[in-house]
């Protein structure tokens, strides 16, 4: 690393407030995605969560919306149904022209599209969202405020989000997650997220299957076969051993002396490894 300040080359040392200002403006916007990316992953875990229970068929997500003035993530859980976020991670900002147009605008096109739709803007800070909660007059009935704290780290958000653990607990494929491996389930889902991040939108069943990693999995159907029934039966014959596959893997348990040994493997019901 040189230090402007120690040199002046060419007249570099003049330009050490531009050279600065480069610096936190780089920094400023490597900060905003790294707090889009968390909340696209507790958006991303919420719908899961909702899709496992049979609340939600399936639903599709998109970053950076092309064409859209409400852009920073779109998420369609019906064919017409359109939830719009915008995201400021700021300790300063209100309602002014700029980011009022912006919802405005965008509650033109998504009505003249004849869309459900919904408009969000997501705030890190309590006090700027007490400070927008109180809503221009002419804003649309469909633009919301939503508080969302920057999350330190995926561990972060297990601890202390809201709801965050329970929906990773509906994805995980085992009956009992620790803190450990939902963390590392959620890293797994964000990384695959920010892989895919492109023009087109992503369904979120597409992403939890990409998402699946063998010491971590991702809850999927066992789908029962002649060969699986025959061997569930035997095993259900065996004293102390408990057998689970209704998450998608392979789990036991079996108790003896008050001890117990688990485990679990991840494959198909009629796999070599499942036999």
């Amino acid at each position: 690393m040189f230090n402007v300040q120690s040199v002046n080359v060419s007249g570099l040392a003049a330009k050490l407030p531009r050279l600065i200002k480069k610096h936190q403006g780089g920094a400023s916007q490597k900060k905003g995605q790294r707090y889009e990316d968390y909340f696209s992953l507790y958006k991303i875990a919420k719908s899961s969560a909702e899709i496992f229970k049979g609340t939600l068929k399936d639903a599709e997500i998109l970053d950076q919306a092309q064409y859209s003035f409400v852009d920073d993530l779109v998420i369609k859980k019906s064919k017409n149904k359109l939830d719009y976020y915008q995201l400021k991670n700021t300790k300063d900002l209100s309602w002014n022209k700029e980011l009022l147009a912006d919802f405005e605008d965008q509650d033109k096109l998504a009505s003249h599209a004849k869309a459900n739709f919904s408009l969000v803007l997501v705030v890190s800070n309590a006090k700027v969202f007490n400070k927008l909660s109180n809503m221009p007059s002419n804003t649309s009935k469909k633009t919301f405020i939503k508080l969302f704290p920057e999350p330190i780290n995926c561990q972060d958000m297990v601890d202390n989000f809201v709801g965050f653990s329970v929906w990773m607990k509906e994805i995980s494929a085992k009956r009992n997650p620790s803190t450990m491996d939902l963390d590392t389930l959620a890293k797994n889902i964000q990384s695959e997220w920010i892989n895919l991040s492109c023009q087109k939108f992503t369904g979120i069943k597409k992403l939890l299957e990409i998402s699946n990693r063998e010491s971590v999995p991702v809850r999927t159907e066992w789908i029962s076969t002649s060969k699986w029934k025959k061997a569930r039966a035997i095993l259900n014959k065996i004293p102390n051993l408990a057998v689970y596959t209704d998450r998608g893997i392979f789990e036991y348990e079996f108790i003896l002396k008050g001890a117990t040994s688990d485990g679990f493997f991840q494959a198909s019901p009629d796999s070599k490894k499942a036999r």
